[in-house]
C-alpha cells in the first residue's frame, strides 16, 4: 500500500496543467474568448496521462490561458 503522500505526488505528476487552469477540485475549463488576441499558436507534442505516449496537438495562447486542439480547424478546445 502506498502512502497518501506518494499517491498524491503520482497523481499530481500525471495531470497535464494548462496555463490559467485552477489547481484543486476539477471544474469546467473556460472556453476561449474569440475576441481575445492570440499571442502565440503552433504545433506541439503533449504526453498523454494514462498511456504515456506523445500526441501532436495545435496549441493556442490567448492572454494568460493555453488551449489545445486536435487540429487547426477544431473549434472546441480539448479537456
Amino acid at each position: 500500500m502506498l502512502s497518501p503522500r506518494i499517491r498524491q505526488a503520482r497523481r499530481a505528476r500525471s495531470k497535464s496543467l494548462v496555463m490559467g487552469e485552477q489547481i484543486g477540485p476539477p471544474s469546467r475549463p473556460s472556453s476561449p474568448n474569440p475576441q481575445e488576441r492570440v499571442v502565440k499558436c503552433g504545433w506541439l507534442k503533449k504526453q498523454r496521462s494514462i498511456v504515456k505516449n506523445w500526441q501532436q496537438r495545435w496549441f493556442v495562447l490567448r492572454g494568460d490561458q493555453l488551449f489545445y486542439y486536435k487540429d487547426e480547424e477544431e473549434n472546441k478546445p480539448q479537456v
